[in-house]
């Protein structure tokens, strides 16, 4: 077994760090502040250069070595200060404009260990199992460093550019090994991209956290790399005056003629376009490619051979869509127009006044760098052509250091022609490495255009993520064309089950992955193997969807039980509550009649009280007027007394006056015993005779004066 490491010694540093990418979105999103986010990817790269002077030119090659992302030394020196700020540099004492990286830079980040190791570990089972197929052995540091190298440039495409041949010739006489080209050689770079997007699309199908965490890595790394290397754009109104020329497999995907998830991820990408109200212009040679593109899979349907590819996929299992793309070969000039692009001849731009700026020499140069000297020579041409285009057009604004400045660029989904080709231009002094490229990615630009006109970055992210990893996932001509023609000669039956199954997106991802995208992996003797697996992995989807259509069967049956069960409960609920507010009710109200009661008891006892008192002061008020009746009375009659024994004494008198003066006093004495003895008697009887009248008389005329005579039965009397 062969061991591979892919670390090496080039600077490149542990997948744990390259995870801070997930990171950059969400401090990006929280605090505003571009650098935040930025930091902890800074953070390994000055541990190494502890206490040495900081360098913008070593640290923005030191970022480039470890992310892949060109960083030029001006914003790098622009970010010192904001690094100082964050205590990874120090302005030393000494040299007040010159920094020191601390002795030991370190800033925390949120990392979520378990689910950063689940992720990264589920990856390299997922790969070793495949590689020892192949008999190749990676350590796993290594599988996950390349995994997460993948998913924050969002590139797997080193080889879907390669040229495309058809191995079927039909049904041979003798069977012997198809003849494998060179470039069907197994290659560990391209393993790696065809088990990283399998993987990458297999864990955003399945959602939860790892989905998540995928979608932060793709989006912090496009920030990262949009920060990097270019000028944020402080607004949207300088972007006006910018042309922008795309390339054929851009525009297609745009005209939906390409897989459906790079068709979701360009639609947006032109939403921002034409929102940022950018120039959209596609050269005429670059129309011609589109139309050769569209003309051969529309031309093998009509041979009655099978086309393949990205296009001839969506024709073959939807003739609906066959028809459009027909269609749109036809009138893809007029058509180009409507949506708001300009058809512009680039020969017209290939005379000497312009050729200051870029010669056919040049020209020539690129189209050897931007790809392998042998294949895809007509395509290597016109995206040089392109390039040299916008090179020309830019005129004297060949040094601009924002793309507002820079007028004119050239917009491609191929990150290998954007990567090399501004690497030639630099090399050949027609730019700076602190310029703006002539032609840039369609990532790029995204995330360009999120900072200048806003939108859903981790959305669009996202999108780029499934759109490049599908388009992995879509098997060559030369994959089933070889499959095809071993069974064909094997067994014809097998090879027309084979091309019906190849119908399945299923399938395909499984004979992509099952292969890695190498026709060298397929032979005579595993074909019939291979065949089956990629039969079973449509039984599998079956049988998931079976499974999912019994859980999703048995989910409605939980919630329908669950909602019945629910709405018992509630109505159980209500029934007590009723129950319990009546009992409340009834509780108060007995209450409210409990408390009437005692307040009206209490009142009446009150009232009683009242009564009671009312009654004793009404008594002692007669008592005191019959005492007043009773005291005239008895004046009444202590009058008569007096009036009697006041009418004893003048008797008495008038008879001692008129009595005989010579009388002695013995007669005296006699006259006074007897008028004492008659004013006991007599007076007593006469007292006696007027005395109850005149009592009774004062009596009851004072009870009447007094009011009291009828509680006269109330009293006993006595005389």
């Amino acid at each position: 077994m062969t061991n591979v490491d892919l670390t090496g010694n080039n600077g490149a540093i542990s997948p744990r760090e390259l995870v801070a990418f997930a990171f950059v979105e969400e401090a990006y999103s929280k605090t505003g502040d571009l650098v935040a986010g930025l930091v902890p990817l800074f953070v390994p790269i000055l541990a190494k250069r502890a206490n040495r002077r900081f360098d913008p030119a070593e640290f923005s090659s030191a970022v480039e070595k470890a992310y892949d992302i060109p960083m030029s030394p001006l914003v790098a020196a622009g970010l010192a200060e904001k690094l100082a700020e964050f205590r990874l540099l120090r302005i030393d004492p000494g040299e007040p404009h010159t920094y020191r990286v601390e002795p030991s830079p370190h800033v925390e980040t949120p990392l979520n260990d378990s689910g950063i190791n689940q992720l990264l570990a589920s990856f390299s089972q997922f790969a070793s199992e495949s590689l020892k197929k192949i008999d190749i052995h990676v350590p796993d540091d290594s599988l996950q460093n390349a995994f997460l190298k993948r998913l924050t440039s969002v590139d797997f495409l080193s080889f879907v550019d390669r040229r495309e041949k058809n191995y079927y010739k039909g049904k041979k006489l003798v069977l012997n090994d198809v003849v494998d080209d060179e470039q069907d050689a197994v290659h560990l770079d391209q393993a790696l991209d065809v088990l990283s997007a399998a993987f990458a699309l297999q864990t955003i199908e399945q959602g939860g956290s790892g989905a998540d965490l995928i979608t932060r890595l793709t989006g912090g790394a496009l920030i990262a790399e949009v920060v990097l290397t270019l000028q944020v754009p402080s607004s949207s109104a300088a972007l006006n005056n910018i042309s922008m020329s795309f390339d054929g497999p851009l525009i297609l995907d745009f005209l939906d003629l390409s897989t459906p998830e790079l068709h979701d991820f360009s639609k947006d990408l032109f939403a921002l376009i034409e929102k940022a109200g950018i120039r959209k212009v596609v050269f005429a040679h670059v129309v011609a490619e589109m139309k050769g593109t569209l003309r051969g899979p529309l031309e093998a349907m009509q041979r009655g051979e099978t086309p393949f590819g990205p296009l001839g996929n969506r024709i073959r299992s939807d003739s609906s869509h066959a028809g459009y793309a027909r269609a749109t070969l036809d009138n893809l000039e007029s058509q180009l127009v409507t949506m708001g692009f300009e058809i512009l001849d680039a020969n017209t731009c290939a005379i000497e006044d312009l050729f200051v700026f870029c010669d056919l020499a040049t020209e020539e140069g690129l189209r050897n760098t931007i790809g392998p000297l042998h294949t895809n020579l007509e395509r290597r041409i016109r995206d040089a052509r392109s390039i040299a285009t916008v090179l020309r057009l830019r005129g004297a604004i060949q040094h601009a250091k924002s793309i507002a400045d820079a007028k004119w660029l050239f917009v491609t989904r191929n990150d290998v022609v954007a990567s090399k080709s501004s690497s030639f231009v630099v090399y050949k002094n027609l730019l700076k490495r602190d310029d703006v490229p002539a032609a840039l990615t369609d990532r790029r630009l995204a995330g360009y255009l999120w900072f200048a006109v806003g939108g859903n970055l981790g959305n669009l992210s996202r999108k780029k993520l499934i759109a490049n990893c599908s388009y992995v996932m879509n098997p060559q001509t030369d994959l089933v064309s070889k499959v095809r023609q071993y069974l064909t000669e094997l067994d014809p039956k097998k090879a027309e089950i084979f091309m019906a199954l190849m119908r399945d997106q299923r399938a395909q991802r499984c004979l992509v992955q099952s292969t890695m995208a190498f026709p060298s992996l397929i032979r005579l003797d595993n074909v019939d193997d291979l065949l089956e697996v990629v039969r079973l992995s449509t039984a599998e989807e079956v049988r998931t969807i079976a499974e999912q259509r019994e859980a999703a069967l048995t989910r409605e049956h939980s919630e329908a039980l669950a909602v019945a069960t629910k709405r018992h409960a509630d109505e159980e609920f209500e029934r007590q509550s009723q129950i319990l507010r009546l009992e409340e009710a009834h509780a108060h109200q007995r209450q409210a009649a409990e408390k009437a009661v005692t307040l009206r008891d209490g009142q009446i006892g009150d009232l009683a009280n009242r009564l009671s008192e009312i009654e004793v002061a009404a008594n002692a008020n007669i008592d005191l007027r019959m005492e007043k009746a009773l005291r005239s009375a008895e004046n009444a009659t202590q009058l008569l007394k007096w009036a009697l024994f006041i009418t004893y004494l003048i008797a008495v008198g008038t008879a001692y006056w008129y009595a005989p003066t010579d009388k002695t006093p013995s007669f005296f004495f006699v006259t006074l015993l007897l008028a004492a003895i008659g004013y006991w008697m007599i007076p007593a009887y006469i007292f006696d005779t007027l005395r109850r009248p005149l009592w009774l008389w004062k009596f009851h005329g004072r009870c009447e004066e007094l009011q009291v005579s009828q509680h006269l039965s109330k009293f006993q009397i006595d005389d």
